[in-house]
């Protein structure tokens, strides 16, 4: 795929779920666009959870009630490749398998802004009086920089991060600590197990002062996406609003939104256990 990288970086899930090169990569994937994706995905963690939750969006689109006619489906294409040099992107060819598909697709993507301000509308309820990102360890709140990255680290000591390699070092909490991320917001955790944590717009995560030696745990409430590293002997415990999930090393995001009456987990790599409040297991 002849296209910059670079100018993902700073999509929103809506935004992939609109465009083109995206949508035909969803629709008919190849060893092409397998790399491109999979290779923006390592250049650029941090966009990582934005892609799942535009994968989810793109499932949850009905392809199968659309039909179109030949003639209807070249009508299609043709509008589709005006819209991509009008925006003075490169065109794709389209393989004519999934033209109708893509057709339909974009002709249903008009409900995508409604989902989001929805999407919104909950995440105000995390942090609504702050529009900043927050560190709270004990008593001590500390205003954390745009798009921060934070490493915990094994002496329990926190090292923050920011875009221009400035850093600063503070002291943990006794007890616990809490990452507050509000809406617009993203932040990066590293653990000092290894295991690496990106935290959505409008979650908090709450994590022990020091890593325990027998168990790794996080609290959630809002959306994550987890890399966690393969420890036999100390399961990481991911707890969600009336559930958990379990796991020994694994890749998932967590969806646990307050006021979500579906909590979602979606693996994409391992395996994981999920129990609810009723002690029912998955």
């Amino acid at each position: 795929m002849q296209i910059s990288k670079e100018k993902y970086s700073s999509y929103k899930a809506v935004d992939f779920a609109k465009d083109i090169h995206f949508i035909g990569w969803r629709l008919s994937p190849d060893e092409s666009n397998n790399k491109f994706w999979t290779d923006f995905q390592n250049e650029y963690p941090a966009c990582k959870p934005e892609i799942i939750q535009a994968i989810r969006i793109l499932q949850s689109t009905k392809l199968n009630q659309c039909s179109l006619s030949l003639e209807e489906k070249k009508e299609e294409l043709t509008k589709l490749k005006v819209r991509i040099r009008n925006n003075k992107r490169k065109v794709i060819l389209l393989r004519t398998s999934y033209v109708a598909a893509a057709a339909c697709l974009i002709g249903a993507l008009f409900v995508l802004q409604n989902l989001f301000i929805k999407d919104n509308q909950i995440n105000d309820t995390i942090a609504r009086g702050s529009k900043v990102i927050q560190l709270i360890t004990d008593e001590k709140v500390s205003i954390l920089p745009r798009n921060a990255r934070i490493t915990y680290r094994t002496d329990g000591s926190i090292l923050i991060s920011e875009n221009n390699n400035k850093s600063q070092s503070i002291t943990s909490g006794r007890k616990r600590n809490r990452l507050i991320v509000p809406r617009g917001q993203r932040s990066y955790l590293s653990m000092p197990d290894g295991s690496k944590i990106w935290v959505n717009s409008g979650t908090e995560v709450e994590f022990p002062a020091l890593m325990d030696h027998n168990k790794r745990e996080v609290n959630v409430s809002g959306e994550i996406y987890l890399e966690v590293s393969k420890d036999p002997k100390r399961p990481f415990t991911v707890k969600g609003d009336n559930f958990s999930v379990e796991v020994l090393g694994t890749k998932f995001n967590i969806s646990s939104y307050p006021g979500d009456i579906v909590k979602r987990v979606v693996l994409l790599e391992g395996k994981v256990k999920v129990q609810s409040s009723n002690n029912q297991s998955l």
